[in-house]
């Protein structure tokens, strides 16, 4: 049965005006007698629109609810990790970028900022995983500073690891560079000096001996201190396959010096036995001492001769310092 204007209006006249607003706020659902008549019943009544009613709440809540998720949209939270990583970033190289220089500076820079964005998108992601209306503009700000000042903390860290790192590392090549190197050289132009020398007699074959017995054992102390340069350094530059590969050259290198050196010390042996012996024994000083020995030594130093010439090319692909001081 199809009501019409007058039906709906009796029924309005019957209901409260909180009953009419409700209806009235859902207007769009009714037929056109029944809006019709729900219109006159107002003006009849003279009823507004309260701001304290249920009917005008509903708009406020809802324009509310859109401001609050509004102030924790995508952008919003991606925006406030951006700017956290600008800002850390340039505490980080202004803090611990300025003792740099170079390409070591460049190297830095190009490698932390990168690291900082790939942070500020990664932390982006997690709140978007996690994002709903409890993660608020103010929450978000939260969780970023929390997140960059462990992460500034933790670079921090590292960086006085790496500092102290480079400080000891600095003082093992200052050592062997200024120390053990004019040392070894100082040694190996003694050396020569001494194997220059030709005895045509057996004191002259032992005077020799003496000067090199007293060489060999003043370089023990340089070459126990080499051995543990390198074993050190060994340790700080275990990371890098060109540094460890020259340190084991050089290991070898002390290897086969050691060998040569027992070697002389044997041919020095063997002057001390004949000293007690005639004369004419002393005289095949030559056969009996110097040749037996050099033929041991002829390999070794073809061999080391060959580990000098790997050192210098190696070094050619070091940095010039850690080069230096190796070599």
């Amino acid at each position: 049965m199809q009501r019409n204007s007058h039906d709906f209006s009796e029924t309005y006249s019957k209901m409260s005006d909180d009953e009419l607003l409700r209806i009235e706020a859902d207007r769009e659902s009714l037929v056109e007698e029944a809006k019709q008549a729900l219109e006159e019943e107002i003006k009849k009544r003279q009823i507004t629109m309260s701001n304290d009613s249920p009917e005008a709440k509903e708009p406020a809540e809802a324009s509310e609810d859109a401001s609050a998720r509004g102030g924790s949209s995508w952008w919003g939270r991606l925006l406030v990790f951006l700017a956290w990583s600008a800002a850390g970033l340039a505490f980080v190289l202004i803090t611990f970028g300025r003792t740099l220089a170079g390409t070591s500076a460049e190297a830095f820079a190009e490698t932390t900022t990168r690291m900082f964005f790939y942070a500020a998108f990664a932390g982006w992601g997690i709140t978007q995983i996690i994002a709903g209306r409890w993660l608020t503009i103010k929450r978000t700000i939260i969780i970023a500073t929390v997140m960059y000042v462990i992460g500034i903390g933790w670079l921090a860290t590292m960086k006085h690891d790496s500092g102290a790192r480079s400080e000891r590392i600095h003082q093992l090549l200052i050592q062997a560079r200024t120390s053990l190197g004019p040392a070894n050289e100082d040694f190996r132009r003694r050396m020569g000096q001494i194997m220059e020398r030709d005895p045509q007699t057996f004191t002259e074959f032992e005077s020799r001996n003496d000067s090199l017995e007293s060489l060999l054992d003043s370089n023990d102390a340089t070459m126990n201190r080499s051995r543990q340069i390198l074993g050190q350094l060994q340790e700080e530059f275990a990371d890098s396959q060109n540094v460890q590969s020259m340190i084991t050259s050089l290991g070898q290198v002390l290897d086969n010096d050691s060998k040569i050196y027992g070697y002389l010390r044997e041919e020095i042996a063997c002057s001390r036995v004949l000293a007690g012996s005639t004369k004419l024994e002393q005289s095949k000083f030559r056969e009996r001492c110097i040749v037996p020995e050099q033929e041991k030594m002829s390999p070794l130093l073809l061999n080391e001769d060959r580990l000098l010439r790997e050192l210098q090319s190696k070094g050619a692909t070091l940095p010039p310092d850690v080069a230096e001081a190796l070599r």
